[in-house]
């Protein structure tokens, strides 16, 4: 399992000339891991297990041959 970076409190908002920002959508960061031998690991930034929270995710990564060893980092957002 790895650790994700996390956002730092500061004082002051980033602006500088030539950069764009993006809307900030709240979600869960996710990361999804597999070794090609011991399915698929779903879990939260803190550890927590999220292939019960998400389970078509989990089996859709779990379907997936294409990526033997890989490892996902995202945040997850559900739309209704």
């Amino acid at each position: 399992m790895i650790t994700p970076m996390v956002a730092r409190l500061v004082r002051d908002p980033f602006d500088r000339e030539g950069w764009l920002f993006e809307l900030k959508w709240d979600g869960f960061r996710t990361i999804a891991e597999t070794d090609g031998t011991d399915g698929v690991k779903l879990y939260s930034r803190n550890q927590s297990d999220f292939k019960k929270r998400f389970p078509p995710l989990a089996d859709a990564l779990a379907a997936g041959e294409r990526w033997p060893k890989c490892l996902l980092c995202q945040a997850g957002f559900v739309f209704s």
